[in-house]
């Protein structure tokens, strides 16, 4: 599209009162260009298009609709003046009589611009504001993407924390975690007086069962191990593999039997009949040696000597070790 000039006005050569309307133009700061037909008007508008174009008279009116076509095509901002009523006037912007003076020819004209800057204006703000829809489109994607990058790296994250504190075999917790916890619960329980008890338990004869069934079996087996640990365990308590087939509990509120609360010695207990009568573990078809656990319980602040996570560790597997030592299938809860 070529650019508008501001003051040049297209009239039809043959228009009745040239000269006149040409000099009330002038005298109002318009520069009129005549043309012929609609391809003369065509060769002017694409030299340096027009502010206002006046149509031939209706007795033209296959030509009057060609310049008013060529019109639209190159110069559609451009004011389009009709003279007389009738057909074909449709496709113009103002309509004055026939027989409409100079002086109001000129007038409509000058009124043109006007609605040409308003055409302008608003073609203008139509792109701006297409302008700014794309950008907030843009910025829709763009926060949509980082969203996503957002999402995608908090799952990351969790997933990476998950595997940071889980055992990757049996998905309990691991010895790391275990040991945070463990401290989390020493610290509590001095603050307010309240008890906990740590288990560790090892499975029976295990080198012998993965020795003869092979590794692959023998991660099933512990695997389903946890299994029975996690359904015979409270949501409060912390189950980890500490490693190879020894696990370790944390049982947070637990006192002597007697008591509120419960007695850890029981809770060991009930995981240890649980683990031989698990069908999988000990079913009724299974004809090799059963599976079963020995394991040691250490509890504060009964035990008083354990003073820190470390020693309970220490002094729970020293029980442990007791246990199978006096036949496995058992626990040891006593410090000799």
């Amino acid at each position: 599209m070529v650019e508008v000039s501001d003051n040049k006005v297209l009239i039809p050569a043959n228009a009745p009162a040239r000269e006149a309307v040409e000099r009330a133009l002038r005298n109002d700061g318009w520069q009129s260009v005549a043309y012929g037909d609609a391809h003369e008007a065509e060769d002017v508008l694409s030299a340096g298009a027009a502010a206002a174009v006046v149509l031939p008279e209706l007795s033209e009116q296959p030509n009057r609709v060609e310049v008013i076509k060529v019109v639209r095509r190159l110069c559609p901002d451009a004011f389009v003046v009709g003279i007389g009523d009738g057909d074909g006037d449709a496709s113009a912007d103002a309509v004055l009589r026939s027989g409409a003076t100079p002086q109001e020819l000129a007038v409509a004209v000058a009124a043109g611009r006007s609605v040409r800057e308003a055409r302008s204006a608003e073609r203008a703000l139509r792109e701006k504001l297409r302008a700014v829809e794309e950008q907030m489109r843009a910025q829709a994607e763009r926060i949509r993407e980082v969203e996503d990058q957002c999402l995608k790296l908090r799952v990351w994250a969790k997933n990476a924390e998950e595997l940071a504190i889980r055992d990757e075999l049996t998905d309990l917790y691991n010895r790391r975690q275990f040991m945070r916890a463990a401290d989390n619960e020493l610290d509590r329980a001095r603050r307010d007086q309240s008890s906990f008890a740590v288990a560790m338990l090892d499975i029976d004869h295990f080198k012998t069962y993965n020795d003869a069934y092979g590794h692959v079996k023998g991660d099933e087996m512990l695997a389903q191990f946890a299994r029975v640990l996690e359904k015979n365990t409270r949501r409060m308590d912390t189950v980890a593999r500490y490693g190879g087939e020894e696990f370790i509990l944390l049982l947070p509120e637990t006192r002597e039997a007697g008591k509120v609360n419960l007695d850890p010695i029981s809770v060991v207990e009930r995981l240890r009949q649980a683990i031989e009568r698990d069908p999988i573990l000990n079913g009724p078809n299974k004809v090799d040696a059963p599976i079963t656990i020995s394991a040691g319980v250490v509890r504060f602040p009964a035990d008083g000597r354990t003073g820190t996570v470390l020693e309970m560790i220490q002094e729970v597997d020293s029980r442990l070790f007791r246990a199978k030592h006096a036949g496995r299938n058992r626990i040891c809860a006593s410090p000799e």
